[in-house]
């Protein structure tokens, strides 16, 4: 599975997932690449 998110001015990286996402391994995948990303967003408004 690939995972990326993105806004008006930025991206984050593609990230690629082994095996099924179940909640922890999902809950990990938004601490370690979407909350960085939206950090940044509310930092440049």
């Amino acid at each position: 599975m690939v995972w990326a998110a993105f806004d008006f001015n930025s991206q984050v990286g593609l990230v690629f997932l082994d095996g099924r996402q179940n909640s922890p391994k999902y809950i990990e995948t938004l601490e370690n690449h979407l909350m960085p990303f939206a950090e940044n967003i509310r930092e440049r408004k």
